[in-house]
């Protein structure tokens, strides 16, 4: 990292420190903790303020000593568990194929008294599952073991057929290299990996929201919908997926094989207990189920089986989960550089912090942020965009006492002694945080070879005859109570992006105009409002014609550069900013939040090229560039859907100076 000497009588100095991330379990509280080394004694970093929700903490204080950072668990709050027929299956992981999403929740497990066929090892108590997993829809196939393992040890051959006679240490290898598998994929979530199920996590899976004694009900007459078990099995295994699944989807949870778990038998308290995990040693491993072998008694939901680990026998399979790694609380911890900024000079200057990664390039160099000096002269910012480390900067004084201009480009901020205008801008001035397109022609929509296309993508050559200027970032929950004078929906954080409907939208943009109309700030014949869609989709592809703004990335090697998409983890929008920009200093034009745009939904005839403004509709309108739980095609620059007005989760507003329409 490099502060190139300015030709202004100020100083940048520029140092590395750490950020770390925090994402608690749901429902859990964390304490952040640092230590010199992992035998010294740990001091909390968060005390009194304890975790409960996605939390960032930069150091300042870490200098030549090498700090450690570990979470806490300190608490559990009950309340977390979902509304009954919610989902909070995260956002920006996609659902492995074949396997179903398995919510938190609160179950009984264990059998009743009098329930027929109970054992007395079938400890009836409150089990609580604080995180959710991912649960194969079926149990594994043996076209799928041998593919994995090389090999099919099944009694009883199919491709379609459950893999049987395989070990508990064969499954646990089995879902070890699928783990190693998806990882090199770049498909594993991170912190997550692929195992057999804790016996509770079965049961739940298995009652699917049910207390009765089979996952049907109480009759066994229902069995045979249900579960190949003696009575229409034939004492053979089937394949699987053949009979009717149970309420949440799941196929031969009863039947067919029995189902190795991760559990060594032990006989439960009766205590309430937190996501359960069995002892820690014991000779016999939990299988649940029943088999094609067993009468309706085996078929139960509580029903247990145990046998040594090394036991194969030909009624004997499992079903992975995909489930978070560690214990009940683990949270999720993340550490990386970001780059600390100090800056000294004249007290009352402003100065404008550039950076760039190619400091030869003369146009190559981007506004990062504004600061004023008062006194003392030092201000601090934190560079928290990706690889900062790789940033060079420099400072440029912008309040008419002289010093560097600056480049032209996208990300320069108009106002001040050093503003120049780009092609055909009005000389008033640009407005802070808003770059200049101007007009010209581009190509709109997607080719019909485009991988992720959707047929509402019309290709068409289109000419904006009128530049304008565009908002570099989403509105933020600051910026959008400042404006309206009351806070956003969602509150994250006042950096992070403002959710809104289509109508508050539109009202923030009114509230812009009149209040730089009173202000005389407003160049003649502009307007704030909503883009349209065209001025959206040139803004976004910046000269580019390819897939997104950054080239077609067909493997999405570089999507996590520039876009909050599928391949960022967490469960909600981010900060603005923190992204790379398109080529026009325009950030988050890809993920992040949907931007709603003026126009009606409607994919427009390919006739209209000039000026386009979209569909006149007002039961649905067009909305833009993706958000941070869609999958890499929603991000595209061509992408495009359309919701009724008065949505607002996971919508954001990006404005235009412009003329009005």
């Amino acid at each position: 990292m490099t502060a190139p000497a300015g030709l202004v009588a100020q100083v940048l100095t520029v140092r590395e420190i750490p950020e770390v991330t925090v994402l608690p379990a749901s429902g859990w509280t964390e304490r952040l903790e640092w230590s010199g080394s992992p035998v010294s004694s740990w001091t909390a970093l968060t005390n009194p303020h304890p975790i409960t929700n996605e939390y960032r903490f930069i150091d300042p204080a870490q200098g030549s000593q090498v700090r450690l950072y570990r979470a806490v668990p300190v608490g559990w709050d009950p309340a977390s568990l979902l509304r009954p027929g919610a989902s909070n299956e995260p956002s920006g992981s996609k659902r492995p194929p074949g396997y179903v999403w398995i919510p938190p929740g609160r179950f009984t497990m264990g059998s009743a008294e009098g329930e027929p066929g109970r054992a007395t090892n079938e400890v009836r108590r409150t089990v609580v599952m604080t995180r959710g997993y991912w649960m194969s829809a079926r149990e594994v196939r043996q076209s799928e073991y041998r593919s994995m393992m090389g090999t099919n040890p099944s009694g009883f051959p199919g491709d379609e057929h459950p893999v049987e006679a395989v070990s508990w240490a064969e499954a646990v290898a089995y879902c070890q290299r699928l783990t190693a598998q998806a990882r090199e994929r770049g498909e594993l979530p991170q912190g997550h990996a692929y195992r057999l199920p804790t016996e509770a996590e079965w049961e739940y899976a298995a009652r699917a929201g049910t207390e009765t004694t089979y996952a049907w009900g109480t009759s066994d007459t229902e069995a045979p919908r249900y579960a190949w078990h003696e009575a229409n099995a034939g004492f053979t295994p089937h394949p699987v997926g053949g009979l009717a699944p149970n309420r949440w989807g799941l196929h031969d949870m009863q039947g067919n094989v029995w189902e190795w778990c991760q559990d060594w038998l032990s006989i439960p308290e009766a205590a309430s207990a937190l996501e359960p995990r069995g002892p820690e040693a014991g000779s016999l491993r939990i299988l649940r189920g029943g088999s094609h072998l067993d009468g309706t008694a085996w078929l139960r939901s509580a029903s247990r089986l145990a046998f040594r680990p090394d036991w194969s026998g030909d009624c004997a399979g499992f079903r992975p989960v995909l489930a978070a790694v560690g214990p009940a609380g683990a949270a999720e911890l993340r550490l990386r550089m970001v780059a600390e900024l100090t800056l000294s000079g004249s007290p009352g200057g402003r100065y404008r912090i550039e950076r760039t990664r190619s400091p030869l390039a003369t146009n190559s160099w981007a506004t990062a942020v504004e600061l004023e000096l008062g006194t003392p002269a030092l201000s601090v910012w934190t560079d928290l965009s990706e690889n900062a480390q790789s940033w060079s900067y420099r400072s440029v004084r912008i309040d008419g006492s002289g010093g560097e201009t600056g480049g032209g480009g996208g990300g320069n901020p108009g106002g001040g002694g050093g503003f120049t205008p780009g092609p055909g801008e009005p000389a008033v001035g640009r407005p802070p945080g808003f770059v200049w397109i101007p007009a010209g022609t581009f190509r709109m929509g997607s080719p019909e070879t485009e991988a992720g296309r959707r047929s509402n993508e019309t290709p068409r050559t289109v000419t904006l005859s009128k530049g304008y200027w565009m908002s570099d970032h989403e509105v933020t929950q600051s910026e959008f109570g400042s404006v309206l004078g009351r806070p956003g929906a969602v509150v994250d954080g006042p950096n992070h992006p403002f959710q809104s409907d289509w109508n508050d939208a539109v009202r923030y943009c009114e509230a812009l105009t009149a209040r730089a109309l009173a202000a005389g700030t407003l160049p003649e014949g502009f307007v704030y409002r909503l883009p349209t869609e065209a001025e959206w989709e040139n803004a976004c592809r910046a000269g580019t014609t390819t897939r997104y703004f950054w080239g077609h990335d067909p493997q999405w090697l570089e999507i996590g550069k520039y876009a909050w998409s599928a391949l960022s983890f967490g469960s909600s929008a981010h900060e603005v900013r923190l992204k790379l920009p398109n080529p026009w200093g325009l950030y988050d034009m890809s993920g992040n939040l949907w931007e709603w745009c003026r126009d009606g939904y409607q994919d427009l005839p390919p006739t209209i090229t000039v000026d386009p403004q979209g569909s006149t509709d007002t039961t649905r309108r067009s909305i833009r560039g993706g958000g941070y739980f869609e999958g890499f095609n929603r991000s595209r620059s061509a992408a495009r859907s359309g919701l009724k007005p008065t949505e607002r989760l996971d919508l954001g507003i990006r404005p235009v100076l412009a003329r009005p329409l």
